[in-house]
Parts: structure tokens; C-alpha cells; sequence
């Protein structure tokens, strides 16, 4: 357990009590020292401690709030944050939107660049799909919907 070469075979007693090996990098650490995460032990270089709940991890994670980038644990990132496909990045679930049209969560950064508010029906949609009627910017749905209306008030 100490990580020290034994050359003596007739006993298994370790010179060093008192000591760890690190889990991860394999370093002697003084227990006092080890920091143990699932019942592995890890050197303090080997870890890191989440913004979020303050713990111990052996891996973090960067994620965006309002006060800005943080790097968190898996499960605080997966507790608290929502992965933004427009934007690649975790951004805390209070700073988005679920948008039905394209059936998924979009943050607020990429909500204001890529999609549009229709004025009709009140929904979220991409850019790319906006259409403009009496000046206003309607998704492609609800400007069918007003060219159906206006060639059956011509028909008739």
C-alpha cells in the first residue's frame, strides 16, 4: 500500500503505515492527506471540488450560469444543467427553453440567435422558418394559414 519497492519477500508488513497510494496517478500520499471518493483513495492533485455541492470528484465539468462558467461534478451537471445543441455547451436549466418546434432544450444565448417568438401563435421557431405578414414576423404555419383564409375570402 505504500508504493514502495519491498525487496525482503519473508514479510508482507509495509514500511510506511500511515500512507496511500493515489488510485488515479499511483503517488504515495500521507493518509491524513488521501481524499477518498466511491472508497478509492486520490491525491489532491487528482481531484477536484465541485462549485456546486462543495464534494470531492475525480472528473468536473464545465457548465455556464449567471454568474458564468463553472465546473461542477457529473451529478450536479446532470441535476442542474441542460446540454444546449445550438451551442455545445451546459447551461443551467433556469436559462432556457424547451422549444416544441424543433423538440428539444435551447439555451437563452441561442434561443435569441437562431429562433424567433411568432406573433400569431406564440411559439418558438428557427429563423430560418419566419415569414412576414402585415409586418410581423409568423411562423410558416400560421402564414399558410392566413393565405388559406385570404383565397377562400376571394373566392367567395
Amino acid at each position: 500500500s505504500c508504493g514502495c519497492r519491498h525487496w525482503d519477500t519473508t514479510s508482507i508488513a509495509c514500511c510506511a503505515s500511515g500512507t496511500m497510494v493515489c488510485s488515479n496517478c499511483g503517488c504515495v500520499i500521507d493518509e491524513d492527506e488521501a481524499i477518498e471518493i466511491g472508497g478509492e483513495y486520490y491525491c489532491r492533485d487528482c481531484v477536484y471540488l465541485c462549485d456546486d455541492c462543495d464534494e470531492f470528484a475525480t472528473e468536473t465539468y464545465e457548465v455556464y450560469d449567471a454568474y458564468g462558467n463553472r465546473y461542477v461534478c457529473e451529478e450536479c451537471r446532470d441535476r442542474h444543467y441542460r446540454y444546449c445543441v445550438d451551442c455545445g455547451d451546459y447551461v443551467h436549466k433556469d436559462m432556457g427553453t424547451y422549444v416544441e418546434s424543433v423538440d428539444r432544450w435551447v439555451c437563452d444565448d441561442c434561443l435569441d440567435r437562431y429562433f424567433f417568438l411568432c406573433e400569431e401563435c406564440g411559439e418558438w421557431h428557427p429563423k430560418g422558418n419566419a415569414r412576414v405578414h402585415n409586418d410581423r414576423p409568423v411562423c410558416e404555419s400560421c402564414f399558410n394559414k392566413f393565405n388559406e383564409t385570404n383565397e377562400e375570402s376571394t373566392e367567395n
